[in-house]
């Protein structure tokens, strides 16, 4: 274990110890309130009108002084009485509404444009950090079932496509050879990571198992992916490889008039033995060419000796969609890059349209597509007179890492009266970071910021059970008593408001990897809502890469003293230190060999990928920026990230000029996550 650093300016390695478990919880101080938001908005919309009344008093439109007043008011009371009706977002439910973060396995609701079937799969994203829509389920028949340990896992649905293929393939090997076709996984219901793989993400994938035969050469059902050595037997030699049903298998996939197959992944030694068979049965040139193209063991992964991994391409409804083609160039995927172009267009066009819904569905559209060139039309939304449409502008800019538009935002920030585009804002300038963004944050987590000129409104509307469109609301002030403004509701409204914000801006702080929102989040410690605290400290670990024994959610009054004391004295030692001194703190406190941030040190890093949280971030931003690579790999359970690495790493070990990697590695990515 490495000592004090002593040569260096930073913290020292003694404030680097390890934590427990870091797991972030969600008030649900919301849930009464919003139980009583239909009682409240029945009676909103005539409460409305009285206090409008009250508001102008006795005056009728036959009054000299009402002739001029009432036509341009009286349209905006009729707007304000039919549309008042909504339910109110209750001032206590802001804290309970989730921050952003790492999306789930569950649907995701996907930006349908005007005239898009919004029924058909769509595979979104690449197959290791994509998802998929309206995801189709594999059952079994007659030619087709699902090993039976997969099928416990309800890994079933793909693309439309993906399914389609298989179940041809499984026609046709029953039809000759009255077999049938056995399937592993595929993936979940709406996609993303499944803990088995690194792929199957986008619905775009499944595993096959190979075709068996027993020791006699009679066809056997397998009880499972059978791992076989290179002359194709399984231990014990119990099962032997198939190639005869297994090109079957191949060649139904690759004539199958449903999908394109983009790969199948399969041992080297197998697909030799595949190809053979092909060749001495006298299958056409053409079709062996084009299994000898797509039939390959993956570079720098698992050898694929127990199945056959199918991945069919993007088709163009996928790539209107955001589908992304991954791996080793193709011919094939270049000619579908045109119809991502259209698509973009399209969306673009879109950002003008009168309905809000739409131009914000746009926006998320041209994210999707990873349109970097819209940048500028997307920013012009930033002044759209409807929130949603804002919030959707900000979160672009920042997904799209548009950096020239962070000033943009942040100039934006305090005028803006709704907390859904302030939180945008906040995650965007974290996402684009920079000193400019760690200001920024620093006065976001620190300091109660003055709320916006007309921030308050959205509140009146609350405190009366309801809500208004932004017109209606710049016309209470003028209406609304002021004995209202200064009531118990509103200033409760108001810190939670702020509160939020300091939700977001921590969760923004995590992402900026900036030194200046410390200070301030050092000083949250001390807040007396634990959930505070707790974000508090998990921002503070990410970016510092420290951590102390501290429960900040449950510790008594002294504890949490004693570690506000270690993080201020911490932060006191080193006014003047980089983030990089601070990680190798961090690192070399907890036992990881990193003395410096350079590429020779990779494998105690990899190694650190499988530690705890902040030390994992910490180890895989890292090594994107020593490599220049980015995987989606802080996404994936730890070990699967840890492994991925040592694949990757490995793979290009030469080019490096990495030694081996040592035994710890391994042993490293293969414990459980702490």
């Amino acid at each position: 274990m490495a000592g004090k650093n002593e040569d260096r300016p930073g913290p020292s390695a003694a404030d680097a110890t390890t934590g427990t478990k870091h797991a972030c919880h969600a008030s649900h101080a919301g849930q009464a309130g919003r139980a009583s938001h239909a009682a409240r908005g029945r009676g909103a919309r005539w409460f409305a009108m009285l206090l409008a009344l009250s508001a102008v008093g006795a005056a009728s439109p036959s009054e000299p002084h009402a002739r001029t007043f009432w036509p341009a008011v009286a349209p905006r009371l009729e707007a304000l009485a039919t549309t008042i009706e909504a339910p109110a977002e209750d001032p206590a439910a802001i804290a309970a509404t989730p921050d952003e973060g790492p999306a789930d396995e569950t649907r995701r609701p996907f930006p349908f444009l005007p005239g898009e079937d919004a029924t058909g799969s769509v595979s979104v994203g690449d197959t290791s950090h994509g998802h998929l829509v309206n995801g189709v389920r594999l059952d079994e028949s007659d030619a087709l079932a699902i090993l039976p340990r997969q099928k416990k896992r309800n890994l079933r649905h793909g693309t439309a496509q993906l399914v389609a293929a298989l179940e041809h393939a499984s026609r046709v090997l029953y039809r000759e050879t009255g077999t049938k076709l056995w399937v592993g996984n595929l993936g979940r219901e709406h996609g993303g990571d499944i803990p088995w793989s690194v792929s199957h993400n986008s619905g775009r994938d499944a595993d096959i198992a190979f075709a068996y035969q027993n020791a006699a050469g009679r066809p056997v059902d397998p009880p499972d992916l059978v791992p076989l050595n290179e002359e194709g037997l399984a231990r014990g030699h119990r099962l032997r490889f198939d190639a005869a049903r297994t090109w079957t298998i191949i060649r139904a996939l690759l004539t199958t008039p449903d999908a394109e197959v983009q790969y199948l992944f399969m041992s080297s030694s197998l697909r030799r033995q595949v190809l053979e068979h092909a060749t001495a049965t006298g299958v056409s040139p053409a079709l062996i060419q084009r299994a000898a193209e797509v039939v390959r063991q993956p570079g720098g992964a698992a050898p694929h000796d127990d199945h056959l991994h199918l991945r069919v391409f993007c088709r163009p409804r996928d790539m209107t969609g955001g589908c992304t083609h991954s791996g080793r160039p193709h011919p094939r995927a270049a000619a579908l890059e045109a119809t991502r172009d259209a698509a973009a267009t399209r969306a673009a066009s879109l950002l003008s349209t009168p309905q809000a819904t739409t131009r914000a569905a746009a926006i998320d559209r041209l994210v999707l597509l990873r349109a970097t060139g819209r940048a500028p039309a997307i920013a012009s939304r930033l002044d759209d007179d409807a929130a949603v449409v804002r919030a959707a502008s900000a979160r672009a800019l920042g997904v799209l890492r548009a950096r020239r538009h962070g000033p943009d935002l942040v100039a934006r920030f305090d005028n803006e009266p709704s907390l859904e585009v302030q939180r945008a804002i906040l995650g965007a300038v974290g996402a684009l970071g920079g000193k400019g963004a760690g200001r920024f944050l620093a006065a976001a987590v620190g300091q109660p910021r003055p709320m916006p000129g007309d921030a308050w409104l959205p509140m009146v509307a609350s405190t009366m059970g309801a809500r208004a469109p932004d017109p209606v609301l710049r016309l209470l002030p003028s209406l609304v008593p002021g004995a209202l403004l200064a009531s118990r509701n509103l200033s409760e409204a108001g810190d939670t408001h702020q509160r939020a914000l300091q939700r977001a801006a921590l969760e923004a702080m995590v992402r900026a990897e900036r030194l200046e929102p410390v200070a301030a989040a050092i000083e949250m410690l001390t807040d007396p809502d634990p959930e505070l605290r707790q974000r508090a400290a998990r921002a503070l670990r990410h970016t510092t890469n420290l951590t102390y024994h501290v429960d900040w959610v449950a510790a008594d009054r002294a504890a949490l003293a004693r570690g506000v004391a270690r993080w201020r004295a911490a932060l006191a030692r080193s006014p003047t230190a980089s983030r990089r001194d601070w990680l190798v703190t961090g690192f070399r406190g907890a036992g990881f060999d990193v003395p410096a941030l350079r590429q020779r040190h990779a494998w105690a890093l990899v190694r650190a990928v499988a530690g705890p949280e902040h030390l994992s971030f910490n180890a895989q931003r890292t090594l994107m920026r020593l490599f220049d690579h980015t995987p989606p790999s802080l996404d994936w359970d730890r070990g699967d990230a840890c492994r991925y690495w040592r694949r990757w790493l490995g793979g290009r070990r030469q080019r490096f000029r990495l030694e081996r990697p040592p035994a710890a590695v391994a042993s490293a990515c293969h414990r459980p996550s702490p």
